[in-house]
Formats: structure tokens, sequence, C-alpha cells
């Protein structure tokens, strides 16, 4: 009777805290991620009366609520945090490929390649959300992080702040998409596969981090015997290096493809100063052949030129 109770204790457990911590949370790893890979761009459009259509919730919710279950499950089964943090990743990923639709076109690999990079990037800014004040409740308060797990109503409340940073962070995203597309750095980082594995392996690199920090700033509390100057200073280090190391790599690439496109830049200003002495060449008496032929040489001068420049006239295409 005592093992029966349990388990119905238990699940009620499991229930409770999936429907009002982990699913909200999921969703917002599932939107973040469907975002940044332009599933929504229509949001953009004036004539876009309703924010989801019928066939988006499924696609949002059934990745949600499906890793949800798996990471409480999990998690109230006696799973370790990397094993739960990794059934919940592969959950969500796999969850997003299925409601995707796309393992039959020609692009699958490259979209599945996308989900993989946005979702990692995805956890990664709702880990950093919760480290920023996650340490400061708990040294606060002197209470464990194991035990606001299994108390539900104390894991709704720590569980509040996060919600409130990731949706802010949605929100920032819907209103300045377009604004950070304009740098079309995720555009940059996938015309290279050099590029994209090494943007992949960062992320995880940064990853792994961020679950040690985690692992040891809150389940350990190894910063409880610093100062609070120091254990401030220290957290946000921690939240800062990700951060900063990212955003170099981003700004590497970012300068690699400008050097890239300035000497594209002067490519093209060399051979429109060709054509133009080649139009300047005097016409007349028995060079008319000459200028015949040259002209058509400067035709085909002045395409190879806008060929080279071409994509520095085009903006982002939209989906």
């Amino acid at each position: 009777m005592l093992l029966g109770a349990l388990h119905i204790e238990t699940i009620q457990i499991i229930i409770i805290n999936t429907l009002f911590v982990s699913i909200p949370e999921e969703l917002y790893l599932v939107l973040f991620t469907y975002i940044m890979m332009g599933e929504f761009d229509q949001w953009e459009d004036e004539d876009c009366r309703k924010l989801f259509q019928p066939w988006d919730y499924s696609r949002v919710l059934i990745p949600a609520v499906a890793s949800a279950a798996v990471s409480n499950i999990l998690r109230y089964t006696g799973a370790s945090p990397d094993i739960v943090t990794l059934g919940t990743f592969l959950a969500l990923f796999f969850g997003i490929v299925a409601m995707g639709d796309v393992l039959n076109n020609a692009g699958a690999l490259k979209w599945i390649g996308k989900a993989f990079f946005f979702l990692i990037l995805s956890i990664l800014s709702a880990g950093l959300c919760e480290l920023l004040y996650v340490p400061f409740l708990l040294y606060g308060t002197g209470e464990s992080l194991l035990t606001i797990n299994e108390n539900l109503f104390l894991n709704f409340i720590f569980s509040l702040p996060s919600r409130f940073l990731e949706y802010s962070l949605l929100v920032f995203l819907l209103a300045h998409k377009r604004s950070l597309l304009k740098a079309r750095i995720i555009k940059i980082i996938f015309e290279s596969k050099v590029l994209v594995a090494l943007t992949i392996a960062a992320l995880l690199i940064n990853l792994y981090f961020y679950l040690i920090m985690y692992n040891v700033v809150c389940y350990e509390k190894a910063l409880v015997a610093l100062p609070a100057g120091l254990r401030l200073a220290a957290v946000l280090g921690v939240c800062l290096f990700p951060v900063v190391n990212l955003s170099a790599l981003v700004w590497c690439i970012y300068y690699l493809k400008n050097s890239e496109t300035a000497k594209k830049k002067a490519a093209s200003a060399s051979l429109r100063k060709i054509v133009a002495e080649i139009k300047a060449y005097p016409e007349g008496g028995n060079r008319d052949h000459l200028v015949w032929a040259l002209n058509g040489l400067a035709v085909n001068l002045e395409e190879v030129a806008d060929e080279l420049y071409s994509e520095e006239q085009q903006g982002p295409k939209r989906r």
C-alpha cells in the first residue's frame, strides 16, 4: 500500500510539475527555435491576422509536451541531471523534426541542421536566464535545488523569473528579427559547412561549460563561502563567458566575410574601370571591327562585375 501510494504521489508530482513548470519552458525552447529558423516570419506581414494557424498548434505543443513529460519522468525517477538534460534535448529535437514534416524534402538535411543549431542556442539562452538569478535565490534562502525540485510550490515560484526573462527575449526577437537578419550572419554561417561545424562545436562547448557551472554553482553551492560581491562577480563571469566567446566567433566570421566582400568590391571596381576605358576607345576608320569586339567584351565584363558584387545588392530573402 505504501509503495502504491508513493507511486501515485510521484505521478501527481510529475503531472503537476509538467503542466505548470516544464511545459512553459519547453514552449519557449520550441518557439525560440522556430522563430530563429524563420518558421513564423509571416507574423511580420500586415495581413497576418492570426498569430498561430491551426497546424501550428500541433507542431509547437507536441514537442513541448513530450519533452516536458520526458524531463519530469526522468527527474522524479532518480535520473542524473545530465541524463535529464540529454533526454529532454533529444525529445525536443526529434519532436521538432517529426512535426516539421520535412524528411521527404530536398532541403531536409539543411532544415534539420538549422533546428539542431537553434535548439542548442535556445537551451543555452534558457540556461543563462536561470543562472542570472537562481544562485542568489538559493544562497539567500538557504534552500537546495533538490529540495526546491521536490516542492511543487517552490519550484513554480522559482521558475517565474526565468519564464519572464525567456518570454521577454521572445518578444525582443519578434520585434527586432528583421533588423537582426540584416546582419545576415546566420546566412553567412550556413553558406559554409566549415562555419556550421565550427559554430555548432562552439555552442556545444559553451553548453557543456554551462551545465558544469550550473551543477557547481547551484547544486553544489560552491560559491556559498564567498562574500556577496565576489559571488556576484563569479556568477556574472560564468554568464558572460559564453556570451563573450560566441560574440567573438560571430565578429570573426563577420570580419572575414566583410574582407571577402571588400575584395569583391575592389575587383568589381577594377573591372568597371576597364569597361569604361574600352567604351571610351575611339571609334572610326579601320578599327570598327576592333571596336565591335571590344564592346562585346565590355558587355561580358559588366556581367562578371555584376555577378561578383550582386549579393551586396540583395537584402535577406524571406521564406
